[in-house]
């Protein structure tokens, strides 16, 4: 499953070059100047990623069980089917004008769907029967189906990921990966031409480098010009030491709460006071935009060693944290690769770390008074 994170890593150096190539005009926000500094800094997590010891002949399983209470699972699977049943919105594909209907469901949209999307991942540590199997997966079909129409492509994905998890329970073989990313990647394209109600048949080739407004217009081309114009406003960030608190508390803390107390810890919204830029960014550039290559470094570190403790078992589970961690990085890989590193995945990580500290100690509670 990592192979999914490493795939869509690649396809920014990947879209970059395809533009460059085919001669396509580039966005014009795209500062050539800091380009391949903004390949720099992500070369440096990469370079640990793929240092990462894979064993030999393993098909890497995500049975772990780690939490045995069915009463408990009940209570937040019900939680989740009233939550997703609450997600409203209009069907994209039948309004004559889907991009639109688009935009008003993200207006009308709460925090709730991405929620749904973290509360998911828990199910990933209970054991789970085949009844309580089938009903999460009935469950999470259902929120993929109503994200689909909804016109919400990333959180249909993000979920579709836990699904895997609880479906499948297991990586596939190298072979089929490599055709599953593939169509994929196509699938999710043809998705987005489809939401902005093109069709199909205007495209060829042209399908790969979309210059419909004039200019290359992608994901990954949308996250790049963002990376680099952020380097050229870093002068505006404390240094390492001193900009510590502001990363730790944008870790923890959701953004109502503290407001625009560190305004300079949400690189991709703080350059807009400067510049337009399409929005997000590559996370090892916001980590070296806050952190420098002190961090940057440091947390790539971190980063392998909770991934390598997660897919180089053979016999014996990672530790509960350490899947938890793993679980977030995964489903919630587009969003913290490309948008907010900290926010996403940091905080995700530790919000669902909370919970299941807070399951422990419910079911340590309720243990003790039975045994009275």
């Amino acid at each position: 499953m990592f192979s999914l994170l490493l795939f869509f890593l690649f396809l920014f150096p990947f879209d970059f070059l395809l533009v460059y190539f085919s001669g396509a005009t580039f966005f014009w926000g795209l500062d050539f100047y800091n380009i391949n500094f903004v390949f720099l800094t992500c070369a440096i997590p990469l370079s640990f990623f793929l240092a990462i010891p894979t064993p030999k002949d393993y098909i890497l399983n995500y049975n772990f069980n780690f939490v045995q209470d069915k009463y408990i699972q009940y209570g937040l699977i019900f939680i989740y089917a009233v939550g997703t049943f609450s997600l409203s919105g209009g069907n994209i594909f039948e309004s004559s004008r889907s991009y639109s209907a688009y935009q008003e469901n993200i207006k009308g949209a709460t925090g709730l769907n991405e929620y749904l999307i973290l509360l998911s991942c828990i199910f990933v540590l209970f054991n789970k029967t085949k009844i309580t199997r089938f009903v999460i997966s009935l469950l999470l079909s259902f929120y993929i189906f109503k994200s689909v129409i909804y016109g919400f492509r990333v959180q249909a994905l993000m979920q579709f990921v836990v699904l895997y998890f609880i479906v499948l329970n297991r990586d596939v073989k190298s072979k089929y990966l490599f055709v599953l990313l593939i169509s994929g990647f196509f699938l999710m394209l043809l998705y987005g031409f489809a939401k902005e109600g093109m069709q199909f048949e205007q495209f060829g080739l042209d399908l790969l480098v979309d210059t419909r407004y004039g200019y290359a217009q992608s994901h990954q081309q949308g996250v790049l010009s963002a990376s680099t114009v952020m380097l050229n406003y870093q002068e505006y960030v404390p240094n390492f030491f001193i900009n510590i608190p502001s990363v730790l508390s944008v870790s923890t803390i959701p953004r109502g709460l503290i407001g625009d107390i560190f305004p300079w810890a949400y690189p991709s919204s703080f350059v807009q006071n400067f510049e337009y830029t399409p929005g997000g960014g590559l996370f090892t550039t916001q980590i070296y935009f806050l952190l420098g290559f002190p961090g940057l470094i440091i947390i790539s570190f971190i980063m392998t060693l909770i991934i390598g403790k997660f897919i180089a078992f053979d016999k014996e589970k990672p530790s509960p944290i350490v899947a938890i961690f793993s679980i977030v990085a995964l489903v919630f890989f587009p969003r913290w690769i490309s948008y907010d590193f900290f926010n996403y995945y940091v905080r995700s990580s530790i919000v669902l770390v909370i919970l299941y500290l807070l399951i422990l100690l419910l079911l340590s509670v309720a243990s003790k008074k039975n045994d009275r």
